[in-house]
């Protein structure tokens, strides 16, 4: 008799397309880090970017370029909030916080989540800096 209780496996193939050392096929990411790479790549994506898919796109880039105050980190959290509710469905968004490191000119950013299917918390931590 087959469970009723079975989890779903995320599988993403890996976005620099190193081959597995065994079977020299593209290297994978199973579940969290399937989920983790396709945040970084939304992250990293700037509307009009993906063909034929121009609403795609988190906008941070501008953002980082602006004056660094709490109220453009304020912009920043809601910038990658509105990214992952409307384009990672497998992430379950807990929280989001952004915070100024003046000293380094960069965003700490702290993002709190679960994979669907899947009950214990993670969290991811980067640092946002404008590169020229």
């Amino acid at each position: 008799m087959e469970s009723l209780n079975k989890t779903r496996v995320w599988l993403d193939v890996d976005s620099d397309f190193t081959r597995h050392p065994y079977t020299n096929d593209v290297g994978k990411f199973i579940n969290e880090e399937a989920v983790k790479q396709s945040f970084f790549n939304l992250l990293s994506t700037k509307y009009g970017e993906r063909p034929f898919q121009p609403w795609i796109g988190s906008g941070v880039h501008e953002i980082l370029f602006e004056n660094m105050d709490e109220s453009t980190a304020l912009l920043l959290q809601y910038k990658i909030e509105d990214v992952i509710n409307n384009h990672e469905p497998r992430m379950i968004l807990h929280e989001v916080s952004a915070i100024p490191n003046y000293n380094a000119n960069a965003y700490e950013i702290t993002v709190g989540f679960s994979v669907v299917n899947q009950p214990e918390p993670l969290e991811i931590t980067l640092q946002l800096e404008r590169i020229r």
